[in-house]
């Protein structure tokens, strides 16, 4: 289902537990190509952490040279939670959750990718179609 491939932060932070620190029943995956993407936060200050809470790294590269092309990665994720995955902009995101519903991981994409983490207004949008999650 089409309409459940992706997720906006808004919806992250509705299911986020602070009591336990996670997100309830949900992997949070930062698909990146290098680890300055997932540790810098908003305008690169280091107190700022640029990565979602639980966020767990996997090196993006290219696709050949990817954390997730690897068996022993790929059993990192757990197979009875929500996945969502997070990239830069979303493009990378948007395949790996593609690759990942194909191998059977409920999967998803984190609407706008990074762009969560700086002031981002759907209007920047314009009139190009996206889907939103549930």
């Amino acid at each position: 289902d089409v309409s459940d491939a992706s997720v906006s932060v808004f919806n992250l932070l509705d299911i986020f537990s602070p009591s336990r620190g996670d997100y309830l029943n949900t992997f949070i995956v930062c698909y990146a190509q290098n680890q300055g993407e997932y540790i810098l936060g908003q305008n690169g200050a280091l107190g700022n952490h640029g990565h979602l809470p639980t966020a767990v790294y996997y090196q993006a590269n290219n696709f050949g040279a990817s954390d997730l092309r690897s068996t022993a990665f790929l059993q990192t994720i757990p197979n009875n939670k929500d996945i969502v995955v997070y990239s830069r902009i979303a493009h990378s995101s948007a395949f790996i959750t593609a690759y990942l519903r194909l191998l059977g991981y409920k999967a998803k994409s984190l609407l706008f990718g990074m762009r969560w983490r700086v002031e981002f207004n759907l209007t920047e949008v314009q009139n190009y179609p996206y889907v939103s999650g549930p």
